[in-house]
């Protein structure tokens, strides 16, 4: 054997640096369902537990949140790494490793944890290396879906050109964490994993966005890319939400788009009143509304009105001045997240949508008919509601981001594949990524397949 060999196949799981597993199992003896008689095996799991909670911390931090957030536990990738899962979570909570927020949210079987204050309060990080081959196997096979890479792989393949530029990197480090070494080393590991492929992501989420490693790396941190040495850039379709939401209010894009069915398959309670309306034998339709509006436009001052908002780019600054907000961001921020709750959940800014768009919020109000929960949940302690599996999930967002994308990634980056293939192209949801030389091919590429997809161009913002 080569000497070295047995170590080649490892998974290294991050932890906070004054964290000692050996001392606190020895402290507290823990007697899980399986591999009862395997102290490394144990270890081993209540590792990559951590790990995992870790990952997801490290995301939640790379897009700005502080260091006292939650992060949520997926039990739907852990029931295949460590089958005795729950049992790790609870030793975890007990002995103090982790605590579960107050705020937990439930949906997709996730739960939202952080570590204790003692560990999230480490100045480093550190390593546990992980060398059971079944089981570093199945942690790989887990961040890569077999399907995934074969529907897109040339955008599999251009994550292997991918390096960093370590000096700007560090000074982005010093700029967004100052002497937080913890999260500086969080990130550094992230970029680290780009040069070996078995630490890639790459996986389609239940609304077909594609996930890579890009989507782990903070947004400054992805400035210090470089693609065979090129930096990159970034085309960004501005106001991606409200673009792809005309597909509900333009007819030709309803229509050629197969939205209805989007909606249908996403809305269980839609669904099933156009089965029962079909059994009844009549011709009623329980998006007929939206069809109403389609037809009649022209008509209706207030949906007028915002189509041509979202047109011309302008949505955004109306809400400014209808909000009273001064900050473009944050009125963005406040529409979408308007959009993405339930409509019984009343507020002052809401009321004011519709008032001045009441036929544009009625239209959402139908697509998202049977949405009464979210995942942060309504109430507090033990009357809390939480949205659980099988809750109606918000349609109009999932609705968006598969249009989204199966724009992007289906038709835009397939055509550049076919016709270009020697371009640069990574993604991230509303995003296209390459060089400074394909800048301009790449955006004609993303106007003129959006002229065709949704009857009209975005604004394509490049950074």
């Amino acid at each position: 054997m080569t000497p070295g060999r047995a170590f080649a196949m490892h998974y290294d799981c991050r932890l906070p640096k004054n964290i000692d597993l050996d001392k606190i199992l020895h402290k507290h003896p823990f007697n899980p369902r399986l591999h009862k008689d395997n102290p490394i095996a144990i270890k081993d799991r209540l590792a990559l537990v951590l790990d995992m909670l870790m990952g997801s911390l490290n995301i939640k931090w790379g897009h700005g949140e502080d260091k006292d957030c939650y992060a949520n536990l997926c039990s739907t990738i852990l029931q295949d790494l460590v089958r005795d899962y729950k049992g790790y979570i609870a030793f975890a909570i007990e002995v103090g490793i982790i605590e579960k927020g107050d705020n937990y949210f439930v949906g997709k079987k996730c739960t939202s944890y952080r570590f204790t204050k003692l560990y999230r309060t480490s100045k480093k990080l550190q390593f546990h290396y992980i060398y059971e081959k079944a089981l570093v196997k199945r942690i790989w096979s887990a961040k890569i879906d077999p399907e995934a890479v074969k529907k897109y792989l040339h955008l599999h393949d251009q994550i292997g050109h991918l390096s960093v530029d370590w000096i700007e990197a560090e000074k982005f480090l010093d700029e967004l964490y100052g002497k937080d070494e913890f999260r500086k080393e969080l990130q550094r590991n992230s970029l680290r994993r780009l040069k070996d492929q078995k630490y890639w992501t790459f996986k389609i989420g239940g609304t077909g966005r594609l996930y890579t490693p890009l989507s782990n790396i903070h947004e400054e941190l992805r400035k210090t890319l470089r693609y065979n040495s090129e930096p990159l850039v970034g085309l960004d379709i501005k106001n991606s939400i409200p673009f792809f939401s005309m597909a509900f209010f333009i007819k030709a894009v309803y229509e050629e788009q197969g939205v209805e069915k989007l909606i249908l398959a996403n809305n269980e309670s839609l669904n099933s009143k156009a089965k029962w309306e079909k059994n009844q034998g009549t011709s009623r339709r329980p998006l007929v509304i939206l069809v109403d509006f389609q037809n009649r436009l022209d008509e209706i001052p207030d949906l007028k009105e915002f189509v041509e908002l979202v047109k011309s780019g302008e949505l955004y600054e109306l809400l400014m001045e209808l909000f009273n907000i001064p900050d473009r961001t944050e009125a963005k921020k406040k529409f979408l997240a308007i959009l993405n709750a339930p409509s019984h959940w009343e507020s002052r800014r809401r009321a004011s949508l519709v008032k001045r768009f009441p036929s544009v919020m009625q239209a959402i109000d139908l697509i998202n008919t049977g949405y009464t929960k979210t995942k942060q949940g309504i109430g507090k302690g033990e009357k809390k509601i939480n949205w659980k599996p099988g809750d109606q999930v918000c349609t109009l967002a999932h609705v968006t981001q598969q249009l989204e994308a199966r724009f992007l990634l289906d038709t835009v980056c397939k055509a550049i594949e076919e016709d270009h293939p020697e371009v640069p192209m990574l993604t991230l949801h509303d995003c296209i990524f390459t060089t400074q030389n394909h800048i301009a091919l790449v955006k004609s590429y993303m106007e003129r397949h959006a002229v065709e997809f949704m009857g009209f161009a975005p604004g394509i913002e490049v950074k």
